[in-house]
């Protein structure tokens, strides 16, 4: 009984941190009613004292904690605190102005709500993870036969963004289509998505490798839905300037999904950079990877025969930032410089790393993304 007095009393504490912030504990409920999220602890001291809910078990305690967490990260009165980043605590910021000056908030931010939605009878499963308010959520589309679990990285770095993520049909958890598809096709599956989980309005739209391809068609089909885009480890499609054929030739083919051992042989050869030099890299990524379903992957592949985007690339009217690896065997750097040169409203950012520097190195790809998406200068040219 002493310890329910107790948390109770933190929860009201976590109240009043709530409406300093603007955002009532029960809009927070009502906000994220029915998550259940991976465990966050949580540590804010405070001039008063220290609050501590660490691993809060009930449902929407656990919810509002998340939420304070991003909202206060979010905030202009924080900046970040020199050292205080390590393999335990994912973020930690101190607050240097307001009503709890001098509180340190940290924690390990919530990641995907994973559902299943039928969007016009296809299957799909889908993670969608909560951000602050009054931005606009990021769309993302994955690599080539990769499930939504693989770009929790970048989602954990990039706490406070309202993110929408789905496995193509065929990956991860999304039953395999009954046709093949094209690029066109997922974009529209993808604008239909968005509808039906309520949202109306633009959004940010980044997409990786074979996401990247579908996130160009994204941004110049639904031109009125995208607000920025980001182009990371892609090229324009079939008219680009192949990498190197051992990675090519792997890529063609599932089995590094399918065969763990397989893919811890040829991993570094494949994705470059910093897979090279850090295998514990390879055992990491892998644990989280699926097989694709039946033909998913190949229906992947087909989707992008033929396609290109460079016919229009220079009518692309969102800014776009292009960002790539320096050491990328799939992809080469010289497709993100095309990519720069012809979409006109965009800028070229490059990582001394590999294909997938979106996972490797998503602390130091995070703030550039960030910045990006909250810079709101220049909107109106």
């Amino acid at each position: 009984m002493t310890g329910a007095l107790r948390l109770f009393a933190d929860i009201v504490h976590l109240t009043h941190l709530f409406e300093w912030q603007g955002t009532s504990l029960s809009a927070a409920r009502q906000r994220q009613r029915g998550y259940i999220g991976a465990g966050l602890e949580l540590v804010a001291i405070t001039q008063k004292g220290a609050v501590c809910l660490a691993q809060a078990q009930t449902d929407w305690v656990r919810a509002s904690i998340e939420c304070l967490c991003d909202v206060i990260l979010q905030s202009d009165q924080l900046q970040e605190q020199p050292g205080a980043l390590d393999d335990d605590v994912a973020m930690k910021r101190v607050v240097t102005e307001g009503p709890i000056a001098g509180a340190i908030i940290s924690g390990k931010p919530l990641l995907f709500v994973i559902q299943t939605v039928d969007v016009g009878g296809q299957r799909l499963r889908v993670g969608v993870r909560p951000g602050v308010p009054g931005r606009a959520p990021l769309l993302l589309f994955n690599g080539i036969g990769a499930n939504l679990e693989l770009l929790e990285p970048l989602a954990a770095a990039l706490a406070g963004v309202e993110m929408i993520i789905f496995d193509v049909p065929g990956v991860g958890g999304s039953p395999t289509s009954r046709w093949p598809y094209r690029f066109s096709g997922l974009a529209r599956l993808a604008n239909r998505l968005l509808s039906t989980l309520g949202y109306e309005g633009p959004v940010d739209v980044l997409g990786v490798s074979w996401g990247g391809a579908v996130a160009q068609q994204f941004a110049f089909q639904y031109p009125q839905r995208c607000r920025r885009l980001i182009l990371a480890a892609t090229s324009p499609g079939a008219l680009m300037v192949p990498g190197r054929l051992s990675a090519i030739t792997k890529l063609a083919s599932p089995r590094r999904y399918l065969d763990p051992q397989y893919f811890h042989r040829v991993g570094a050869e494949l994705y470059g950079g910093d897979f090279r030099h850090q295998p514990e890299l390879l055992r990491e990524h892998g644990q989280h990877m699926r097989s694709p379903r039946g033909l998913g992957y190949f229906y992947q592949m087909l989707a992008g025969v033929g396609w290109t985007s460079l016919p229009w690339l220079p009518w692309l009217r969102q800014r776009t930032l292009v960002l790539a690896g320096s050491d990328d065997p799939i992809v080469p750097v010289i497709n993100a410089k095309i990519l720069a040169q012809l979409i006109r409203r965009s800028k070229l950012h490059v990582v001394d790393d590999g294909h997938l520097f979106l996972v490797t190195r998503a602390l130091e790809i995070a703030p550039v993304i960030r910045q990006f998406l909250c810079d709101d200068s220049g909107d109106s040219d």
